[in-house]
């Protein structure tokens, strides 16, 4: 106990400096004269794909050349509690980035809940709409302790590294016509035990009109007690089943297939309001199955959920509601927040 809690006041105070550096520099690197050049930009955070919202600063002394600083803060939804991450980030040739953060932050790597260290990002386009991503990560993740999926944040912290290798890959493009590939791969470690980890995650998101459709599949080794690395079949967890709650379903192999025709309303469409004439709505139908640890596919269990969907386009995601069925009559309402259309 003494130890962990040396660590975190060890984490909070390399934190406390790194924020109080970064404050410093900037502040430093303002030059006489020409103060609202340097100055600090604030701006609302809205991260819907960790799902926090508060605000950020960001600013680029003239002695830190092409380095930018950056620190943001906000109200994890998952997670029901605040977090924080601060950074730096430069330009890698003329498509890509370097990010390196420490950082308390939700993570889908995490489960429900957050990871806290220290995070390095890299991207490439290797070709116009392709990305190549490569992420490290060595610190604590903390999972849910709730048994039922209830995102709590009051697991016990796990000591982990791994790194993430991704890639997107444009298929085809045309008006009406897009398919993607994303393809995602975790290879890790837990230091307590020395056990290892790995995940492969593919899916094919295809676009046709109005008519969206996404197979998925995915496959983790040695994961078993590492919420987050796992594969999850529920509400918009890795497979997406609307009519179940959240990371209901979870195992070691996923295959899941979702079908949604949406598109805008037409009576609203023509009154050119802004947000108003936006607003999207469609059905969907989601089928998928888990295997549970030593089970064999054949002996698989499928799940499907149906029902409607009203989405909002904002800022390259789409937040919105699903009213859906689950194959027991089920009735379940979803909040949505994604970006995957």
């Amino acid at each position: 106990m003494l130890y962990q809690g040396r660590q975190r006041a060890a984490r909070a105070a390399l934190a406390a400096a790194i924020l109080l550096g970064l404050l410093q520099a900037g502040l430093a690197g303002l030059p006489a004269g020409n103060a609202r050049a340097q100055e600090l930009k604030v701006r609302p955070l809205l991260d819907f794909s960790s799902f926090v919202f508060g605000g950020s600063a960001a600013w680029q002394p003239e002695w830190a050349e092409e380095w930018s600083w950056s620190a943001a803060a906000g109200w994890g939804l998952p997670t029901h509690r605040l977090h924080y991450r601060v950074g730096a980030a430069r330009p890698l040739g003329d498509t890509g980035a370097l990010n390196l953060y420490y950082l308390n932050w939700p993570s889908k790597l995490a489960g429900q809940s957050y990871q806290e260290g220290i995070l390095a990002q890299a991207a490439v386009q290797p070709r116009p709409r392709d990305l190549l991503s490569l992420q490290g990560f060595a610190g604590s993740t903390v999972p849910d302790s709730g048994a039922d999926g209830t995102p709590t944040g009051g697991g016990e912290a796990l000591q982990v590294r791994y790194l993430q290798l991704g890639y997107k890959a444009q298929l085809w493009h045309s008006p009406g016509w897009d398919g993607k590939a994303v393809a995602v791969a975790v290879l890790g470690q837990t230091p307590a035990d020395g056990g290892a980890f790995y995940s492969l995650n593919l899916a094919v998101p295809v676009q046709r009109g109005f008519w969206y459709l996404i197979p998925r599949a995915g496959y983790s080794q040695g994961a078993d007690h590492l919420p987050g690395f796992q594969q999850y079949l529920g509400g918009y967890s890795t497979g997406w089943l609307r009519g179940y709650a959240s990371s209901q379903f979870a195992g070691p192999a996923l295959v899941n297939l979702t079908l949604e025709y949406r598109r805008p309303i037409p009576p609203l469409e023509r009154t050119g309001i802004p947000v108003l004439s936006q607003l999207q709505a469609g059905a969907f139908y989601d089928a998928g199955a888990i295997l549970s640890p030593g089970q064999r596919w054949s002996a698989a269990q499928w799940h499907q959920s149906y029902g409607l969907t009203l989405a909002l386009p904002v800022i390259g995601s789409l937040v919105g509601a699903d009213a859906a069925w689950n194959e027991t009559g089920a009735l379940r309402w979803n909040l949505r927040l994604s970006g995957e259309f």
